[in-house]
């Protein structure tokens, strides 16, 4: 008869244990993430245009942007980049005797982000940062220095919960502190039309 008894204990508490697994896991279930924000690593091609000496006198390369972006409100997002890329000089009767320009940008910038179906995003972004022409000359490195702004529409879509997929369009206008009196092109301002594009990690974060 006890044993009976301790048979029916151990059954009833075995099949509480078994609920509240379940109940634990329906809990763990139901948790909600949204995202913090991301980091990537992407390919950076910019093309230049316009009247001015890097659209007439030198080709650029591909290069390399390395960015990072936050949710600080609904739908507002800030961030920060950092860009490389390298051009090599077509025209130097135009620009001087330069063999090759490294190209570095270091910028934040500040912007909206509307979701328009549930793992997909388009952005819309202001960026302003510091900017550094490395010319090589003859084995010798001269540096021009200025400011870039930047307009930027991007494309973003969520294949897993940490991962995107995305595509980044942007216009840039470079203000250097370059002088070159009595020269046929401008070498104070350049602007360019740049693409980027790869995958992001997304940071989450579980919602209350």
């Amino acid at each position: 008869m006890l044993s009976i008894r301790l048979s029916i204990v151990f059954c009833l508490v075995l099949n509480s244990c078994l609920f509240s697994q379940n109940d634990t896991r329906e809990g763990e279930e139901a948790v909600e993430f949204y995202d913090v924000g991301f980091i990537s690593i992407s390919p950076y091609y910019p093309i230049a245009i316009g009247d001015n000496f890097a659209s007439k006198a030198q080709n650029t390369n591909l290069g390399a942007q390395l960015e990072s972006r936050f949710v600080i409100a609904d739908h507002i997002l800030i961030g920060a980049r950092l860009n490389i890329f390298s051009g090599q000089v077509t025209k130097p009767e135009l620009v001087g005797n330069y063999d090759l320009r490294n190209v570095n940008l270091i910028g934040i910038e500040a912007g909206y982000r509307i979701p328009t179906l549930k793992n997909f995003n388009l952005s819309f972004l202001a960026g302003i940062g510091a900017i550094e022409y490395r010319n090589d000359v003859d084995g010798e490195i001269f540096e021009d220095t200025g400011e870039a702004y930047s307009l930027m529409a991007d494309a973003d879509y969520k294949f897993s919960r940490h991962f995107s997929a995305f595509l980044t369009a942007e216009y840039r206008y470079e203000s250097l502190n370059t002088k070159a009196p009595n020269s046929t092109v401008a070498f104070n301002k350049a602007s360019y039309i740049a693409l980027s594009f790869g995958i992001r990690f997304y940071f989450l974060n579980e919602r209350d």
